[in-house]
């Protein structure tokens, strides 16, 4: 419901644009995404859908800015050939901040088509938790963690526009830093690397 509503914005506020420019600025949002994410028991592409916003100011083919995503999707935990292995619905509710920074070139179709490559830096708060079955006693797990991660996140993808405004983009990346992993039912915690697999996601915005 968020996510149509800045829809509906970006539409209105991009009207009312239509007429100005060199564009310098452009806001975006993400639609849907598919991820492998290493906090899952099992990993493995899942889809999820992500609120949030981005901001970039443009600099001839240079953009910067900051994003914000907010999201909370469930994992179906399924081992096909693990023995014994536990299984059922876990929940991943997760808030990330960026620094932006990527680069087009490589222009076709009139400008309407862009390439793009980046690299940005981010903190992410992320828990996973769940009420799992099975197990080698099958007494099942309730699993309950908290990671607090920085790193960066390389990225490349392709910008379509189907008017001089609005825009859209399809893009891959790889997330990858360092987690401090807070056990909240045993109380403990640790440090362990993190990574996260973003193939693809499509994203909806506008040039102003």
């Amino acid at each position: 419901m968020k996510n149509i509503f800045l829809l509906v914005s970006i539409l209105l506020y991009g009207i009312s644009s239509y007429a100005q420019g060199p564009y310098k600025n452009q806001i975006s949002t993400s639609l849907i995404r598919m991820e492998n994410n290493s906090q899952t028991m099992y990993g493995g592409f899942i889809p999820k859908f992500i609120t949030g916003i981005a901001y970039q100011r443009l600099f001839n083919k240079w953009a910067v800015g900051v994003k914000y995503e907010h999201g909370l999707n469930t994992v179906n935990e399924q081992c096909k050939n693990c023995a014994d292995a536990l299984y059922g619905t876990a929940y991943l509710h997760e808030d990330n901040f960026y620094i932006t920074s990527d680069y087009y070139f490589l222009s076709g179709m009139d400008a309407h088509l862009l390439l793009s490559a980046g690299i940005d830096l981010y903190y992410a708060r992320l828990r996973y938790n769940g009420h799992l079955e099975g197990g080698f006693t099958g007494e099942g797990a309730v699993v309950n963690n908290l990671y607090r991660t920085v790193g960066v996140n390389p990225h490349a993808g392709i910008t379509y526009f189907p008017t001089r405004w609005v825009f859209l983009s399809l893009g891959s990346g790889i997330r990858y830093g360092f987690s401090q992993v807070d056990d909240l039912i045993d109380k403990n915690g640790t440090t362990r690397k993190e990574w996260v697999v973003k193939a693809p996601e499509l994203s909806i915005g506008f040039r102003f």
